[in-house]
Order: C-alpha cells, then sequence, then structure tokens
C-alpha cells in the first residue's frame, strides 16, 4: 500500500473515531479535548454579592454617632481587670481582678463592690473610703485594663467568628462589622439568641401558658423554655431571627437591636450541592434558604459535561441524618431530552457524574492515530 493511502486511511479512521466521541455530546457538555478534572471540588459562590453585603455592612457600621464608643459608662463586672491609682501613694496603686462576686481587695480598706458600678463610680468610692480613715484628700483614678465581663458569641458564617467583649453599647450590624462580615457561605438569617431572667408567662385567654410563636418570614422573636435555671424556675430564652436583607436595607431598631451580654450571634450557612466528576467545573455550589436546585442546573453550574462523561450513570449520593447514604440513579442523557424529570436536589447532595470507561479508550485510541498519522506525514516528506 502506498504511503498516501495508508494516510488517508488513517485520517479516515481518525475522524470516524472522533465522530464516534462527539456524537455523544448534547446541549450542555463541554468540549471533549479537555481533561476530567481530579482536583478536590471547590465551593463556587457568589462573591459579588457577599462582598456588597460586607460593603453595605462596614458602610452601615460606621455611621454610628460620633462619640457613642465611650466606654465612661461601661459597668465593671466580673472578671474584669482594672488599675487603680492613688495620686502620690505608690504603696495603694494596684492591678486587680474583680472576683466572680464581683469584689475587689485593696490595701487599707480591704473588700471592696466593683461590679455593677462604671470606673468613675468605683474612683468615688474609693476615695471616699480612703478619706474616712486615712488620706485627707485622696486622688483615685480607676482605668480597666480588660473587659471579660460582658461577653457576645458570634459564630456561623462570618469570617472572624469568636468571643467579643462589650466595652460600650453596640447594635447588631456593628457586632458583625466587628467579625469582619459575611463569609462565602453566609445563608439569608441572622439569629440572636438571648437569655433572661425568669419570669411568669402572661396567661392566654384559656388560662393556659401561652405557646411559643414561630418567626414569620420578616423578623420576630421567639421566647421558648430552655431547661430550668438554679433556682429550679425554667430558664427563659429569647431567640431574634432577623433577615439579612431586612438588617441591610433597613434602620428600623427592630432589625439593627442593641446586642446585650450573654447573646450569642449566629448567622446562618446556606446549603452546598457537589458536584463532581466529568464535568467542566466540580465544586460545589452555595444555596441560599429560599432558592432550590436541579439536577440540570447544577450541570449547568459546573458547566456542563465532558463528551467522555456516561451520563446513563449519573447518581446522586445524599446523606440521611442517620448517617446512611443514598445513591439514587439519574440517567443524565433522558434528562437532558425531557424524558425524565429534573431532580430537584437537597442540602449536601453530591451529583456524581462518571466518566465513560470506553469513550476514555475511544479518545485515547484517536490520539494515538493522530499522533502515528503525524508521524507518517513528517516522516515521508
Amino acid at each position: 500500500m502506498k504511503p498516501a493511502m495508508l494516510l488517508t486511511l488513517i485520517i479516515g479512521l481518525l475522524v470516524t473515531l472522533s465522530s464516534g466521541s462527539q456524537a455523544q455530546t448534547r446541549v450542555g457538555d463541554n468540549r471533549p479535548g479537555q481533561s476530567t478534572p481530579a482536583q478536590t471540588p471547590q465551593v463556587q459562590t457568589g462573591s459579588d454579592e457577599i462582598n456588597n453585603l460586607n460593603q453595605a455592612l462596614a458602610k452601615r457600621a460606621a455611621s454610628r454617632t460620633p462619640g457613642s464608643d465611650s466606654v465612661s459608662d461601661y459597668v465593671i463586672g466580673a472578671n474584669d481587670l482594672v488599675e487603680i491609682a492613688v495620686f502620690d501613694i505608690k504603696d495603694l496603686d494596684r492591678v486587680v481582678r474583680v472576683s466572680n462576686q464581683g469584689r475587689i481587695t485593696l490595701p487599707l480598706i480591704g473588700s471592696v463592690q466593683a461590679s455593677g458600678l462604671t470606673a468613675r463610680e468605683l474612683e468615688v468610692v474609693i476615695a471616699e473610703l480612703l478619706r474616712q480613715k486615712y488620706v485627707k484628700n485622696p486622688q483615685v483614678s480607676v482605668f480597666i485594663k480588660e473587659f471579660q465581663s460582658r461577653p457576645v458569641a458570634i459564630y456561623g458564617a462570618v469570617k472572624k467568628p469568636g468571643i467579643v467583649q462589650l466595652q460600650s453599647p453596640r447594635t447588631l450590624i456593628e457586632m458583625l462589622a466587628l467579625a469582619e462580615g459575611f463569609s462565602e457561605d453566609a445563608g439569608d438569617y441572622v439569629t440572636v439568641r438571648r437569655h433572661q431572667s425568669p419570669r411568669s408567662p402572661a396567661p392566654s385567654s384559656t388560662g393556659s401558658q401561652a405557646e411559643p410563636v414561630s418567626p414569620s418570614p420578616a423578623s420576630a422573636p421567639v421566647t421558648a423554655s430552655d431547661g430550668p435555671d438554679s433556682s429550679g424556675s425554667p430558664e427563659k430564652v429569647e431567640i431574634i431571627k432577623v433577615r439579612i436583607s431586612d438588617l441591610i436595607s433597613s434602620n428600623e431598631s427592630r432589625f439593627n437591636l442593641l446586642i446585650e451580654p450573654g447573646d450569642a450571634i449566629n448567622v446562618s450557612k446556606a446549603g452546598i450541592v457537589y458536584v463532581i466528576g466529568d464535568v467542566g467545573r466540580p465544586g460545589g455550589f452555595v444555596l441560599k434558604e429560599r432558592e432550590s436546585l436541579t439536577v440540570l442546573q447544577a450541570v449547568s453550574l459546573a458547566e456542563g459535561v465532558h463528551g467522555t462523561a456516561a451520563k446513563s450513570a449519573t447518581r446522586i449520593i445524599r446523606k440521611h441524618p442517620d448517617g446512611t447514604k443514598e445513591e439514587i440513579p439519574i440517567d443524565l442523557a433522558k434528562v437532558f431530552e425531557g424524558k425524565q424529570p429534573d431532580v430537584p436536589l437537597q442540602n449536601n447532595d453530591v451529583l456524581f457524574v462518571p466518566a465513560s470507561a470506553s469513550k476514555s479508550a475511544m479518545r485515547r485510541g484517536a490520539e494515538a492515530v493522530l499522533q502515528a498519522a503525524t508521524g507518517i506525514a513528517i516522516y515521508r516528506r
């Protein structure tokens, strides 16, 4: 056989193999030349939306009333560290920690109640005690070195979760700004959990105890019993659920509420659906609480499937609350054609699109034929 005829035959075989591979590619498929990703899927989020929220949050936090950062009205509490100085009497200077009972111990005057007083009020109390017996005209200064008695927990989908000590009155927006804003997987709600002192519930019209109510789509406080306190009475917990969009866009205090010591602020996390396998961009795609995602939408977000994908062997891997896993078969080709329903996905579902061994082998064969044909063409020149 002449070299030219051999080359023509090889190229024809190459075209046939390539056509067989590409015949499987439908709308939403990626280019067959792309390799199957093997990297760990990354969470894909609406970064622009989160950035816009954080910019609006920072702007709102910066617009607080000038001078509201003053700690002069801070009320001393247990575990705060205070520095006390008496002018011209160095032996009386002390740095002391407020006890759990709210007291401090100082030379000459002994135990002093500090909890419940501001720094200025404590100065007056110490000065009066010294004046009564020891110092003619004492000049006392009190400085709070560590704020430890007014913790607020911030957790969930924020960039910097942790415990923040309230040094001055703060709103919900300011507290979220201190946590450096929302993280990429933030959901739609912020929940403030607040412990209240026990009190008798208001009776209903039938004389029975009022039942807790569910939060409205906007923002509504819910009071619920959370177990007995040390006195045996039920401890009341107020749960305030605020939609993030309302918090950012509204100036109403019922959304941007004043935070109290002991509050716990939780930013809800959005659900995530993972798409892995022979797709263009494997990864996790964030769900908002008001949104759902179907198989076709997930495949679209993953930039389609490759030509080597085994569409009929696609499956959803779903983990149940009890730890068991379920595999739900999906014929993606029939879903594309509308012959099977477009199944909705749930939070933490994994949509797995495997690669077809035969298509992959065919592609490798086509690549080998192409290399051989190129080699012959070069050799015969």
